[in-house]
């Protein structure tokens, strides 16, 4: 079949093979013929998120591999994210579109994985390959937000503030990181509401669970 591709109708091999549930071989047959999303599908779909990365990656012509890796990246960055960015850090992908890569990576919920994220963004998309995207420099500053760690934050806010007091240029765009700090204030509020309404309950309650001291609450409220 190998020596013959170019000769056959792709469509009826596939059925013929698919008809007679020969799905190894179907999947051989997509490779030999560069059906890409078939076979990446076919992974994804086995929940063998690592297998289809690979195969992304072993895409030969860049152009065809970076925009598979854009199409996929949502799924790989919510399911695989470490190993995807370690995927992403490789020579095949100097030149994918990082910018165009943020929005998948909102899909990342897990915090070590929002980590290894953030210094993938900073340290290599900015630092390493000076990207001067707004996209992924708000995409950073999403990251520092998300991530219980306010002394990294307000450590990358005072670097930014050196810079520009050098005269460089900001490119994360202010008013984003406004509404970002706006709504963690208010998360932080809200939950200092729930700490409170929790302690005058017990309070009300009475006996050994009450907290009997205005010390007790604001411990709460830390």
């Amino acid at each position: 079949m190998k020596n013959n591709k170019d000769h056959v109708n792709e469509e009826t091999v596939f059925q013929v093979l698919q008809s007679h549930g020969k799905i190894d071989e179907c999947i051989r047959y997509a490779e030999m013929v560069q059906r890409y999303d078939t076979v990446i599908v076919h992974y994804i779909n086995k929940q063998e998120h690592d297998k289809a990365l690979q195969k992304v990656t072993e895409i030969k012509d860049e152009t065809k591999r970076n925009e598979t890796m854009l199409r996929y990246a949502s799924v790989f960055v919510s399911k695989c994210a470490k190993l995807t960015i370690e995927e992403l850090r490789k020579p095949q992908y100097k030149k994918i579109k990082i910018d165009q890569l943020m929005p998948a990576f909102m899909n990342i919920q897990i915090e070590s994985d929002m980590k290894v994220a953030l210094d993938y963004i900073t340290k290599f998309c900015i630092n390493t390959r000076n990207n001067k995207s707004k996209t992924v420099h708000n995409m950073a500053f999403f990251f520092h937000s998300k991530i219980n760690d306010p002394k990294s934050m307000l450590e990358f806010l005072e670097r930014e503030e050196i810079k520009k007091s050098k005269g460089s240029p900001i490119y994360f765009e202010v008013d984003y990181a406004l509404n970002i700090c706006k709504q963690k204030e208010k998360e932080k509020m809200d939950e200092l509401q729930r700490k409170k309404l929790v302690a005058q309950r017990m309070s009300a309650g009475g006996g050994s669970a009450g907290l009997e001291s205005e010390n007790d609450i604001a411990r709460l409220r830390e």
